[in-house]
């Protein structure tokens, strides 16, 4: 009889432990949702026991809001678990034609993309950059003994035919590297840099002084001027793969002579490839001559480029926010999926992928992969239930270190002490006009504790408030 006496006593002790713990993690989340600041604001909470897969606490966490690019977990774990992490994109590099003697081949050099969002990446680790690319090619050119090619340079970009830019994307998001198109062959991340030159004058015209890649100069058009009023400083650029010229607007503060760098994208990154390939092999002492298309009776692959393995490309996507990566692996896996790189049916088969999992039912609306549309819709708990499924996943243990440290990297870091929060907090953060997100996990001993997504739109606080709560609120979730 006092066995049960004591037994009973530890299951009332674990209850009421257990309501404690409930009745934090509902204060804190309270404490979040009712700040006065985001009384007109619509927001879904959701966090997922990694251990009992049970909601801890949630806030109208069935809410369907847009993401941002928190949305690029869903993606980038599709793909990691469906094409697997050492996947590598490969880019062949092939001779087309006849060779007529020793150092002659006539016919063309063929490129044919197959959507390497890596390709010739100066950021990317383990990519090679433009100019290793083209040593490559000369380097395999003379191993032939290859010194003249009597034909023309050629990429094939039709593995992808979907126009390059999404449609659902906003206007004046394209002609930004952020907004670039997601092309058969990519190019330096879709990503050209602007140089302009400044002036003391208020109202001066200020010019475009440096482009790079330099065959791109004639492609800008400067309508930025110089003002004296610091509040309005804005820089953007206008124009799409359609357009033949892209236009800089805006104004800068009058500050002197200094110069502004700005990334924008390459509007047509296969044509831009065919012209450096051309400029730097005949730098190098390869010849071309142009003659008129000869029937191919002899077809090479002269080296076959491939891209660092995945895993490696969706940290970068991941930790970087790199749209181009994700978009690019959507047409990956709709070509693994379907056999077509319909940007539609791949965005089609990513529902169904986690809808196969029991994750997704409804309310979801996706209408890209990396979370550029304002259309996307998710609610947070099907984010975090993607991030708990991830995590049971044996195969991706350290998905979470693909994730940022919140506490080094991101606009929350600030609110972190780097020593004592290091490694609790590995989010994915999502940002755009009135929309913020973070998904991802509140780690305990470099182990995912809790899967977590917080979705927050149409707030009318400053989005440095808004952060701030934020930390807070994960150093509360943490603490229980």
């Amino acid at each position: 009889m006092r066995n049960w006496h004591y037994i009973l006593i530890i299951i009332l002790n674990l209850n009421l432990c257990f309501s404690q713990s409930n009745s934090k993690y509902q204060k804190a989340i309270s404490t979040f949702v009712n700040d006065p600041e985001l009384a007109n604001a619509s927001i879904s909470i959701s966090v997922i026991n990694t251990k009992n897969k049970e909601l801890v606490v949630g806030y109208q966490e069935n809410k369907s809001l847009c993401p941002a690019s928190s949305l690029k977990i869903l993606t980038c774990a599709a793909a990691l678990e469906v094409l697997g992490p050492n996947f590598k994109i490969s880019t062949p590099f092939v001779l087309e034609g006849k060779k007529i003697n020793d150092t002659s081949f006539f016919g063309d050099l063929n490129i044919i993309g197959k959507g390497d969002p890596t390709f010739a990446s100066q950021q990317m680790d383990g990519a090679l950059n433009i100019e290793q690319i083209i040593d490559s090619v000369y380097y395999f050119l003379k191993l032939r003994n290859i010194t003249l090619i009597s034909g023309q340079i050629h990429v094939n970009s039709d593995y992808i035919k979907d126009i390059p830019e999404n449609p659902e994307w906003l206007w004046y998001d394209l002609g930004n590297y952020y907004g670039a198109g997601c092309f058969g062959l990519n190019l330096m991340e879709n990503t050209a840099w602007i140089t302009l030159l400044g002036s003391y004058q208020n109202g001066a015209m200020c010019n475009i002084i440096k482009v790079y890649p330099p065959c791109l100069e004639s492609t800008f058009c400067s309508e930025v001027t110089t003002s004296l009023n610091d509040d309005g400083e804005e820089v953007f650029i206008l124009g799409s793969s359609k357009d033949p010229n892209h236009n800089v607007i805006g104004s800068i503060l009058c500050c002197g002579n200094d110069t502004l760098n700005l990334k924008t994208s390459i509007s047509n990154p296969p044509a831009t490839f065919e012209i450096l390939l051309k400029e730097g092999l005949e730098k190098r002492g390869i010849q071309f001559q142009f003659i008129k298309h000869l029937e191919a009776d002899h077809i090479e692959v002269l080296w076959e480029h491939k891209s660092p393995e995945l895993i490696y490309i969706i940290e970068r996507a991941l930790k970087r926010s790199v749209n181009l990566y994700v978009e690019s692996l959507v047409h990956i896996l709709g070509d693994k999926w379907y056999g077509t790189t319909n940007r539609k049916q791949a965005l089609l088969g990513i529902v169904n992928f986690w809808k196969n999992k029991g994750i997704i039912d409804r309310g979801i609306v996706l209408k890209d992969g990396s979370g550029l549309s304002p259309k996307n819709a998710i609610s947070s708990y099907q984010l975090a239930s993607t991030l708990l499924n991830i995590s049971e996943n044996k195969q991706f243990q350290d998905f979470c270190k693909l994730l940022p440290d919140a506490s080094t990297e991101g606009a929350l870091s600030k609110y972190f002490d780097p020593k004592n929060d290091n490694n609790k907090f590995r989010l994915k953060s999502g940002s755009m006009e009135y929309i913020r997100s973070w998904s991802g996990y509140i780690m305990d001993h470099n182990v995912p504790q809790y899967a977590f997504s917080a979705i927050i739109n149409h707030y009318s606080c400053s989005s440095e408030y808004l952060r701030k709560k934020m930390a807070s609120l994960l150093k509360d979730l943490s603490k229980i």
